[in-house]
């Protein structure tokens, strides 16, 4: 158990000793992304395609699809987000995220089509100048569902086009 704690402390210690590896972002550009992971209340399976325009070096606007596909049901939330990045880390970059937009399920929800509100935070970790790979935990509201989903795409890839 000690050695997988001193593993994690090297592997922790040279992820913030790594080169610098500035964003390649420019404003104009567009990032493409899509992650995987899954959507709770109820459980699913999520898919989460984005793009993203450049407004700002660190802020990020765009289309956003949430695809949840479960036993229970499919449930599908198609928004208009805003992201921003912030940190000075050279590879590892937190953000946050909110948006607005519709959400229309299946089954299991006491209506099929409503609003929808997110939340979230993650980080991305720059692998080079136009790649990155994150994770980002999303809180969503859609009153008209009666529901609050919880979405996590715990694996995303984004890229810059």
């Amino acid at each position: 158990m000690r050695h997988m704690g001193l593993g994690v402390l090297l592997a922790v210690s040279l992820l913030f000793l790594s080169p610098k590896a500035e964003a390649g972002l420019n404003r104009g550009d567009w990032i493409g992304s899509g992650g995987i992971g899954l959507m709770v209340s109820p459980t699913m399976f999520l898919i989460n395609p984005q793009i993203e325009y450049v407004y700002r070096r660190n802020i990020f606007l765009g289309p956003m699809l949430q695809t949840g596909l479960g036993s229970g049901g499919a449930l599908v939330g198609a928004s208009f987000s805003a992201r921003l990045m912030f940190g000075q880390h050279p590879r590892l970059r937190p953000n946050v995220e909110g948006g607005l937009g519709l959400a229309a399920a299946s089954s299991g929800f006491s209506s099929s089509v409503g609003a929808l509100i997110h939340i979230g935070l993650g980080f991305d970790f720059l692998i080079e100048d136009r790649l990155s790979v994150g994770t980002i935990m999303r809180a969503n509201f859609a009153p008209p569902l009666q529901s609050f989903i919880f979405s996590w795409p715990i694996f995303m890839v984004r890229y810059i086009l």
